[in-house]
């Protein structure tokens, strides 16, 4: 993405915007396509094996809401499109990533129950159906490796 981002002629940030809506909606749509369709027809019709599997006593909108790699992407266009909005500096970049991975930690501690906890899940995860998120947590123990 970094580099298409570089190599590409359409950089604005409302164009980098509409790119990352674009992807999180992309995400959802692939999110309904893989699980939550599937289910919803197979419980409707009786095509489910085995429904005392513990996969089908979740609710299905827990899997239209499933956090992938297109939706972090989405967020991280967004993200750089808002930083070139303000006109930071390509310096501070790694600055502003260092800092993302000390807060990962913090932020996943944070307990948000409800329907709001699915609109944060992008940011820091939490749920066992959140394969990425922006603040991930994997970067951190590779950055404390580089440090020591």
């Amino acid at each position: 993405m970094g580099v298409n981002i570089i190599k590409s002629r359409h950089v604005a940030p409302h164009q980098l915007i509409t790119r990352g809506l674009k992807l999180i909606f992309l995400g959802y749509a692939l999110s309904a396509l893989r699980f939550f369709i599937p289910i919803i027809l197979g419980q409707h019709f009786g095509l489910i094996a085995n429904p005392d599997n513990i996969i089908y006593k979740f609710n299905p909108i827990y899997y239209l809401l499933q956090v992938d790699i297109l939706q972090v992407a989405g967020l991280s266009l967004i993200t750089i499109a808002l930083l070139k909005w303000q006109r930071v500096k390509y310096d501070y970049y790694l600055v502003l990533a260092f800092i993302v991975a000390l807060l990962a930690p913090f932020l996943v501690q944070i307990n948000i129950s409800g329907f709001f906890q699915y609109f944060l899940d992008p940011f820091w995860g939490g749920r066992s159906l959140c394969s990425f998120s922006v603040f991930p947590l994997g970067f951190l123990s590779f950055g404390w490796c580089l440090f020591w």
